[in-house]
């Protein structure tokens, strides 16, 4: 049975959907120190190109053991096909 989107999430009751939600700003912020960046400006341009790339339609996240949290940007097949293997599946 195909479940809902919440906030566009393709598989939203996935453990790691579910572990990283809560932690998105020291998600974002672990990136940024390891980049070495104590700023990040986020511009309309930006985001503008971010949305317009299709290799980076959505975010997938996996655990991985001995890795540690991996996060990916796909294209949206791949993301749904992620999902299915991971035990979700929405309707879009």
């Amino acid at each position: 049975m195909a479940k809902k989107k919440k906030d566009g999430e393709l598989n939203p009751d996935h453990p790691a959907t579910k572990a990283v939600r809560d932690l998105w700003y020291k998600i974002v912020a672990l990136m940024m120190h390891q980049a070495g960046q104590r700023e990040l400006i986020i511009r309309p341009e930006s985001i503008d190109a971010f949305a317009a790339d299709p290799a980076s339609e959505a975010v997938a996240i996996q655990f991985k053991d001995g890795t540690g949290i991996i996060l990916r940007l796909v294209d949206l097949k791949t993301a749904e096909e992620m999902a299915k293997r991971e035990g979700g599946v929405v309707e879009l």
